[in-house]
């Protein structure tokens, strides 16, 4: 059926109103399903040598003997343009709602360490944001986090989805959920990946932690 003038017009606008498309549809950087400790040591790299993370099952876990332990990749095309997508399963190994339990997700700039991060606590808004990381000083950016603090199952892998859009807004999602929100448009480009666990073990009790953090697959999409 042939549209008139005026439909036509208005879908023009409408058109033109519309948002861009979503970053999901962007170009995929990088894919990792962790079913590889061959690759996985190829493409990442643990925070120290002496402590590598355990690659088995689809998953990859710090060992919990490094408190703040990172697995980094540089293993992608770099984002030059400040938008991202990045879509993790991970599961907790305790239930335990604390702030000392908690996941890291970071990208940064290899050439300066600028960038931004991700923190997921278990069960409780302590520690949870999303952060700036400048040189070596971190500041907060959340300006909405949902009012009931997300419990993360501890015998099935949750989907967590980090977005950075061209303009410098950024969500969090917890399986399908808006959870929190942050914005910052100082920082455009980004070479590094890296997941993380704050492997907490409670004073007098022997190590190693037993708040580690699975990751299962990890995606990581581009502009």
């Amino acid at each position: 059926m042939k549209r008139s003038p005026l439909m036509a017009c208005l879908a023009l606008g409408l058109g033109l109103l519309a948002p861009k498309a979503a970053l999901a549809d962007g170009q995929a950087l990088l894919t990792e399903s962790f079913d590889s400790s061959e690759q996985a040591a190829i493409r990442w790299t643990p925070l120290k040598s002496s402590q590598p993370w355990q690659v088995a099952g689809g998953e990859a876990v710090p060992g919990g003997a490094v408190i703040f332990d990172l697995l980094r990749t540089k293993d992608f095309t770099p984002v030059t343009g400040g938008a991202f997508d990045l879509t993790v399963m991970v599961r907790f190994e305790s239930a335990l709602a604390d702030g000392n339990n908690r996941l890291i997700l970071q990208m940064r700039d290899s050439a300066n360490g600028d960038g931004y991060e991700v923190v997921l606590s278990q069960g409780t808004a302590n520690n949870t944001q999303i952060a700036a990381i400048a040189g070596s000083s971190t500041s907060t950016l959340t300006k909405g986090l949902m009012a009931k603090p997300f419990t993360f199952p501890v015998d099935a892998l949750t989907t967590i989805r980090w977005t950075r859009a061209p303009g410098g807004e950024m969500k969090v999602y917890i399986d399908g959920q808006e959870y929190l929100s942050g914005f910052d448009e100082r920082f455009h480009r980004f070479d590094v990946l890296a997941i993380g666990s704050r492997a907490y073990a409670p004073q007098g009790e022997p190590g190693p932690s037993a708040m580690r953090h699975f990751f299962g697959s990890v995606e990581l999409k581009g502009d």
